[in-house]
């Protein structure tokens, strides 16, 4: 089983991400842009903490019993998606995703608990560094790289050249992280599927 520690986003964000994605896709279209991009399903987007991949029954067993501590270390705490960006860059387009922003140390510390929890329950030392953010968009497998870079360069005219005052983005509301959820990723032939195998509330 592969799972994963994740923060999900209300109902109402997710609209906004939606409002976002087709405003996006539309002004691609107008561009007469390729198709080059898969716009993730705002059901399936969420803010991961610790991606934990192939998991034991007894790995899961330690998951499940200490994330309701992890939740009791942090009280719930605002956050807002802030900057559109790719990575690894827009002259190279991979990953379309959303900066997080608001109250960045409870989350830190948050994830932190995550990872410790991961480390007890015999997981590897996550050696990449926690960058806050929501991913909407990911590179087609068939795209050329003419046409990602293409892509990149009207997503960031799109935006705008200042990178404080993006004039394409819409302004996302506030929301309150007050839980943790545990998750399962099923690899399937149409995308990834996600199901909750628990809820954990913060303090």
């Amino acid at each position: 089983m592969r799972t994963f520690i994740a923060l999900e986003l209300p109902a109402h964000i997710q609209q906004q991400v939606a409002q976002l994605q087709k405003q996006l896709q539309s002004y691609l279209r107008d561009l007469a842009m390729p198709e080059c991009m898969n716009w993730t399903p705002v059901a399936k987007i969420h803010l991961t903490l610790r991606f934990l991949g192939d998991t034991s029954q007894d790995q899961q067993k330690v998951i499940t019993a200490g994330l309701p501590q992890a939740g009791l270390t942090q009280s719930a705490f605002p956050l807002t998606l802030a900057k559109l960006g790719c990575f690894p860059n827009f002259r190279e387009p991979n990953v379309v995703w959303l900066d997080v922003q608001g109250d960045l140390p409870a989350l830190l510390h948050l994830q932190a608990q995550t990872e410790q929890l991961a480390q007890a329950a015999g997981f590897a030392v996550e050696k990449r560094s926690f960058s806050p953010h929501i991913t909407i968009g990911r590179a087609r497998r068939d795209a050329n790289r003419t046409d990602l870079r293409r892509t990149g360069e009207a997503l960031k005219t799109f935006l705008g050249e200042s990178a404080t005052q993006q004039r394409g983005m819409p302004r996302f509301d506030t929301f309150v992280i007050d839980q943790l959820v545990y998750m399962q990723s099923e690899l399937r032939p149409e995308g990834a599927r996600y199901t909750a195998l628990g809820h954990y509330p913060l303090q």
